[in-house]
């Protein structure tokens, strides 16, 4: 079975895509996700047939200018089994239809597994920038069991802003090549911390 996280609210636009980019995976075994929405009104959600849906929804809801990732991550990494196999999908970005297949597999044999290039696009400017990190790779295309879980439970705790950079300076994992994720910056709603939503 795969863990999915999805830390989300007042991205109705984006979480909406995201369910249909989630309906189109081409994986065929269980998948339970963990989603937490720290807004109101409550995001509609539409998952895929046979899916298990954690909602969680924190008593202290997000307002303007609070970054609230670290503490809605520890919410949805106190309801998730040490030994299950994580991957971190955000709301907004992409996810090829193989995503999930792909990600599962190379957990296999790897505790920290993650996508080395880096691809975004600004819908509002119409611009796109790539990078290749042959050391890092960014939460959204990133996956964890074992060792890496627990590590990654360890930031959630401390509760840095870029927790993904903290992982991945502290593991050794795989990265693959290829592209199965685009970031997609400016979306409607909530804003995100990534220097992608600035022109």
């Amino acid at each position: 079975m795969l863990t999915i996280i999805t830390l989300t609210g007042a991205r109705p636009e984006g979480f909406a895509l995201l369910c249909k980019w989630m309906k189109r995976q081409t994986y065929k075994g269980k998948v339970r996700w963990i989603v937490v929405d720290d807004c109101d009104p409550i995001t509609p959600i539409s998952a895929p047939k046979g899916w298990i849906v954690d909602w969680i929804r924190p008593a202290d809801k997000w307002r303007e200018g609070m970054n609230t990732q670290a503490r809605n991550m520890r919410e949805a990494l106190s309801v998730t089994p040490d030994d299950a196999k994580v991957l971190f999908i955000e709301d907004d970005d992409w996810y090829a239809p193989d995503y999930l297949e792909v990600m599962d597999k190379a957990l296999t044999d790897n505790d920290i597994v993650g996508q080395s290039l880096s691809r975004k696009w600004n819908i509002n400017s119409r611009m796109a920038r790539e990078s290749k990190d042959r050391r890092q790779a960014s939460l959204c295309c990133t996956g964890v069991k074992g060792r890496a879980l627990s590590r990654f439970r360890s930031i959630a705790q401390r509760g840095p802003r870029l927790m993904d950079i903290e992982l991945w300076r502290s593991s050794c994992g795989l990265l693959l090549d290829g592209c199965r994720v685009v970031s997609l910056k400016c979306l409607p709603g909530r804003g995100g911390i990534d220097s992608g939503h600035r022109a």
